[in-house]
């Protein structure tokens, strides 16, 4: 019954974030100055962000959490300071790692109890390992996804349901991904 409604919860929030966000006007541009070929190029950008990053709790005037685009979280930043929960700040380095070449997801796992759950960056290697970032940490390279999430999860945490989304660049909103699509 848990996966049930963590696996609804997952769904929802794609829906609510593209129809909250969806009339939002679009960046000028969305390129970003530099590409990153490494992780550690792309930890350099997390550290980057981190420094103006401030952590907002979605409140209840945000009635629920919802993520803003990528582009959007980035633009903030270079605007001088993200204020965000995890989705922003993770929705600003996808931007990054995404228009540097890299396959990247959004991963957002349901916990037990639900205020441990999270979102997190995930990106694949041409050679098909994913490694995923949390803030300013990152994991190794791994076979499956799941080996990935299960070094950048506490050990204390119990994940209920995780799924992946991609942002649609030309039509701009999020789609989720299957986990064999990854």
């Amino acid at each position: 019954m848990k996966k049930f409604f963590a696996r609804l919860l997952l769904k929802w929030r794609i829906h609510w974030s593209n129809w909250r966000f969806y009339h939002e006007d679009e960046p000028v541009t969305r390129e970003i100055p530099y590409s990153v070929g490494t992780v550690r190029e792309l930890a350099t950008v997390a550290s980057s962000i981190y420094e103006t990053f401030d952590y907002k709790w979605d409140g209840p005037t945000e009635l629920f959490d919802a993520m803003h685009a990528p582009w959007q979280c980035y633009q903030r930043y270079v605007e001088g300071g993200l204020v965000d929960d995890c989705d922003g700040f993770h929705g600003a380095l996808y931007h990054v790692s995404h228009n540097s070449g890299w396959p990247s997801y959004l991963i957002t796992y349901i916990a037990s109890p639900l205020t441990k759950s999270h979102t997190m960056l995930l990106i694949k290697s041409k050679s098909g390992r994913y490694c995923i970032f949390n803030y300013l940490r990152h994991t190794g390279w791994y076979k499956t996804v799941e080996e990935a999430l299960a070094e950048a999860v506490s050990k204390d945490t119990e994940i209920v349901e995780w799924n992946a989304v991609v942002y649609d660049y030309d039509l701009g909103y999020y789609r989720e991904v299957s986990k064999e699509e990854i």
